[in-house]
């Protein structure tokens, strides 16, 4: 407005924001417009970066700087090789979890942590919740990667009833998994549908 550049933000041309990473973009769209990479620029344009999100490792060639990279899940579940990648190549890399120590890699300062969180306009679009005999006291959406999370949820179950939903619940003691676990995760919008069939949802992390 009045000659100013307009602010944009980059994005491979591929890239479709799937259902976790579309409120990121939504929040960018209030401060700069978000336009892809192929497309021919004008002279009214400032050109803020370019954005990755979960990108695989090609997809950070010859791309305009500053290069900003978010991954939307555990850093620990990104091959080494990826990390090192886009540890390399920008000028910050976003995850969801707070950052974890990974051998051969000193620039520490280039990870940030974004957390995630409750978003109004999501989850109450679900609620109230469900009227159908679905609801149970307490639910947990999680992967079974650590024995401190059955240990905390077996502690829970003695209390009141509970319902759990992710991936690996078949290596956790079958008697238990039979009892509670009642299919895999979800994730985004289903995600959050989810949660509106418990009373309380409680998160458990993999490590202290």
């Amino acid at each position: 407005v009045g000659g100013c550049p307009v602010k944009t933000i980059l994005v491979p041309s591929e890239a479709r924001p799937n259902s976790s990473s579309q409120y990121l973009y939504e929040a960018l769209r209030q401060h700069a417009t978000i336009q892809p990479l192929d497309r021919e620029l004008d002279s009214s344009e400032d050109v803020l970066g370019t954005l990755l999100v979960n990108p695989t490792a090609e997809a950070s060639t010859n791309l305009p700087e500053p290069i900003i990279t978010v991954f939307n899940d555990r850093l620990s579940r990104m091959p080494l090789a990826w990390i090192e990648h886009f540890y390399e190549r920008s000028k910050i890399v976003f995850c969801l979890n707070k950052p974890e120590p990974f051998p051969g890699i000193t620039r520490t300062e280039c990870f940030e942590w974004l957390p995630g969180a409750y978003a109004p306009e999501v989850h109450q679009r679900f609620y109230p919740r469900p009227d159908d005999g679905r609801a149970a006291a307490i639910g947990y959406v999680g992967t079974f990667n650590a024995w401190r999370k059955y240990r905390f949820l077996q502690r829970l179950a003695d209390k009141a009833p509970i319902q759990i939903y992710g991936n690996n619940w078949n290596n956790a003691p079958e008697g238990f998994t039979k009892k509670f676990w009642r299919g895999a995760a979800a994730y985004g919008e289903n995600y959050a549908e989810m949660l509106s069939t418990f009373y309380i949802a409680v998160n458990v992390l993999e490590s202290r």
